[in-house]
């Protein structure tokens, strides 16, 4: 454990203007989230009561994001994330707002609702490299763990005690109230990215887009770290997310019987999460990376392993929080490393990457772990603990090859153009 960063990261970084003026912001625009979140599906089943509307509109906002989030990372390293950042947010407050104005006036179609998530997919894939591209601008290589602990603990409290107030926002006052909130939220994030100076990549501004898309995937297939890095994170995923959602449904409907149950297991898995975020930026572990998924893999592999056993409810939900607070940690530790170490020409293709290895696969490890779990609990359980144990052999094996490879451009501190 690093001693210099034990417990003095977050004030550190709160005390840097533009750090602090992007986080209060972000805090502001994810309460809007949370009432976007439960406005729009509430707004959807009023108007059509089906839920397969409710699907399909899901599906507006993650294939564009899907297909753009790839030419997101290359913009990311061209233009000046700040400005993308201004832009996709002030897309998004926009479309929220003619929303808005539309149900109030009586006038809204569903067909309006499409376009909303399509505009919410396209500026999510352009915003989501753009930041991860930003944050190591604006705190110190050895604070950006810290940075993006309190950046995303925020927004997972935020989800967490947000989500019931803008329900009974909802039921007091309609759904229009919470999309103009929405609307009017962006634009506290868009007043402070306005107060950090636009920094162009001129070593990349020459190159085209399409161009930088091909030259991002030929940076991480070259580099043996990266490319077994992204492929571990795309395993983890697979794993932990199919286990959660399609397993704890099961557990709870066929072995424990109770919808409360389930509701109690998704939450404990919830506030482990936040629990390993916030740890993640309290306690900074001195390991390399090899290591550190290393050992993520191998406790989650045990976890998983043992939920095929034959547990009391109280067990599931000990192995429910643990398996959040592992999984929360090492996020952020692989964003901040990959944030503090790749080259500054592809952060934002290789950070738009590793979130397409992940969510990418996320369908897929669905109908896996429902045609497992048809099998009984065990199969599901047990599956998803061997592939992990399968990863954590494979980094175990690697470990020399890693330490003598390619290892990705460090930043040095002249890069660092933050409040010192």
């Amino acid at each position: 454990m690093s001693s210099a960063t034990k417990e003095a990261d977050v004030w550190t970084i709160l005390r840097m203007p533009r750090f602090r003026n992007v986080w209060i912001g972000a805090t502001i625009s994810q309460l809007g989230d949370v009432c976007f979140l439960i406005a729009v599906p509430w707004l959807v089943l009023q108007m059509t009561g089906s839920g397969l509307v409710l699907g399909s509109l899901a599906m507006a906002v993650a294939i564009p994001r899907s297909i753009l989030l790839l030419f997101g990372g290359a913009v990311s390293d061209r233009l000046p994330p700040s400005v993308i950042l201004i832009v996709g947010n002030l897309v998004q407050a926009v479309s929220v707002a003619i929303v808005a104005i539309l149900g109030w006036n009586k006038m809204l179609a569903l067909w309006e609702l499409y376009i909303l998530g399509f505009c919410f997919g396209v500026a999510d894939a352009f915003c989501s490299p753009a930041l991860n591209v930003l944050i190591p601008d604006l705190v110190p290589k050895d604070n950006l763990q810290a940075a993006n602990s309190l950046l995303q603990g925020t927004a997972q409290i935020c989800l967490l005690l947000g989500a019931g107030a803008a329900g009974l926002l909802v039921d007091k006052f309609g759904t229009i109230p919470a999309l103009a909130i929405d609307s009017i939220s962006f634009l506290f994030l868009v007043t402070a990215l306005l107060g950090i100076p636009i920094k162009r990549n001129a070593s990349t501004a020459k190159s085209g887009i399409l161009t930088g898309v091909f030259d991002g995937l030929r940076y991480v297939y070259k580099n043996d770290l990266l490319r077994s890095l992204i492929v571990s994170v795309a395993c983890i995923n697979f794993c932990v997310n199919g286990a959660i959602q399609i397993g704890f449904t099961a557990l709870a409907k066929f072995r424990f019987n109770s919808s409360t149950d389930f509701g109690v297991l998704i939450t404990t898995a919830s506030l482990g999460a936040l629990v390993g975020t916030v740890a993640a930026g309290v306690w900074r572990i001195d390991k390399d990376l090899r290591s550190m998924i290393l050992v993520a893999c191998s406790i989650m592999a045990l976890l998983l392993l043992v939920l095929g056993l034959e547990l009391p409810f109280w067990s599931v939900t000990v192995i429910s929080g643990l398996l959040g607070v592992v999984a929360g940690y090492t996020n952020i530790y692989v964003v901040s490393w990959l944030q503090g170490h790749i080259d500054t020409n592809f952060r934002g293709s290789v950070m738009s990457t590793l979130v397409l290895g992940s969510t990418g696969l996320a369908p897929i490890s669905l109908a896996v772990s429902g045609f497992l779990v048809q099998l009984g609990f065990p199969a599901l359980f047990v599956s998803a603990g061997v592939t992990l144990s399968i990863v954590a052999i494979f980094m175990a094996l690697r470990g020399k090859k890693w330490s003598q490879g390619t290892t990705p451009v460090a930043l040095s501190d002249a890069t660092f153009e933050g409040d010192r």
